[in-house]
């Protein structure tokens, strides 16, 4: 099928973790970073997926379907 095939792409949004003090994107390393990356959405995370990041990704999908995968990632990314 195509599940598990090169014939699928897989469309991820994710949200960065920001700094508790400055609000600004975290670095994580080590443990940390798979833990954050696999994790469930927070209920801010689920709050900051508004209308705004879903048209953003109804337009990196249209991308992909005319443009390809691979101009999409360099656009969206």
């Amino acid at each position: 099928g195509v599940m598990g095939s090169k014939e699928f792409v897989r469309v991820r949004i994710g949200v960065g973790p920001t700094s508790f003090w400055t609000g600004k994107p975290k670095l994580l390393s080590g443990d940390a970073l798979p833990r954050y990356v696999l994790g469930k959405f927070t209920g801010k995370e689920r709050t900051e997926l508004t209308e705004e990041i879903l048209v953003s990704v109804q337009k990196a999908v249209c991308e992909i379907v005319r443009e390809g995968y691979v101009k999409a990632m360099n656009t969206y990314n």
